[in-house]
This record gives structure tokens, sequence and C-alpha cells, in this order.
């Protein structure tokens, strides 16, 4: 009689500990060197990265997003790139020279570009940041419309979420030949 109470509670508590570890949402999560957004309607998830260019005068955070592509076509790269000027957790206006997403072929070779449409493209919110070394992680979201194309439709870059552990590199560290 014993037993099978205890295995009864045993029972229940595994069922309410599973119960309350169920997320009512479903959002991906963001995990380690995640990058996932919506790009032209559709999901989009990629490897996040992060380098911060340490000089005298101020950082520049260069966070980066790469995705593989498959599809009828064949296959490519998605390169999301954001850069700013750098100084710890807070949001960042972006500008369109500080967002860009390109299509690669082949490791090299640019078949698509998109860049920003304005002087005031998006916002990049840093919500957490481990220091030089450290992780970081946030949002960002933005517009941009196919290179050198003014009258191209804009598309939004949207509902981004990042994490990834930054590296740093110092003007410094640079070899002139």
């Amino acid at each position: 009689m014993m037993r099978a109470s205890f295995s009864r509670f045993a029972l229940v508590a595994l069922g309410g500990l599973l119960t309350m570890s169920c997320r009512s949402s479903t959002e991906p999560v963001v995990s380690d060197a995640t990058f996932l957004a919506r790009w032209q309607g559709q999901e989009w998830q990629g490897k996040a990265s992060a380098t911060l260019l340490r000089a005298p005068s101020a950082d520049t955070l260069y966070l980066f997003g790469n995705r593989p592509v498959t599809n009828s076509l064949g296959s490519y790269e998605e390169v999301v790139r954001v850069r700013v000027a750098f100084h710890g957790v807070g949001q960042y206006p972006l500008d369109s020279a500080a967002v860009e997403l390109l299509e690669i072929i082949g490791g090299d070779g640019i078949s698509g570009s998109f860049t920003g449409t304005s002087s005031s493209v998006g916002v990049l919110d840093v919500t957490a940041y481990g220091g030089p070394s450290g992780d970081i992680q946030g949002t960002v979201q933005f517009d941009a419309r196919r290179a050198r194309s003014a009258s191209s439709p804009i598309i939004r870059f949207e509902n981004g979420r990042f994490r990834a552990t930054v590296v740093a590199a110092s003007l410094s560290d640079r070899v002139v030949p």
C-alpha cells in the first residue's frame, strides 16, 4: 500500500514538473550562437557570431548571422551583417550603412545584396553583454531593399533575436606588411 501511494505521488509530481516546464509560446528559444528572425515574411534561422574591434577612439561591434539555403534553384548562403559603434548594453539606431544581407554562392560569389533603405532603417538592442570574449545577446530589426535598385520593394528583417560569444580584436593586433 505504501509503495503504491509513493508511486502515485512520484507520477503526479513528475507530471506536474513536466507541465510547469512547458512553454506557453511556440517561439523558438535562442540558444548558444543562434540567430532567429523573419526575412521576407519567412522564418530565418542561422548561426550567430560577433566581433568587437577595439580602437582608441571607439569600439565597433560586428554582428553576423549565417544561414545555408537550399531550394529548387540550388544552394547558397545568406549572411546578415550589423555594424555599430559599441559601448555596451543599450539601443543602437541603425542607418543604411549599418546593415546588409548578402546571398553568397560558392563561399565568395555574391548573387544578391540587400542594404538599408534610408538614414534610419532599424534598431539593434543589446540586452546582455559579458564584455570582450563574453556572451552578447539582444534583438535586431531593419528595413532593406535590393542594392542598386531604388524601385525594389522594402523588405523587413524583423523579430531578430541573437546570442553569440564575442571575439575581441584590436587595431594594434593588425600586422602591416
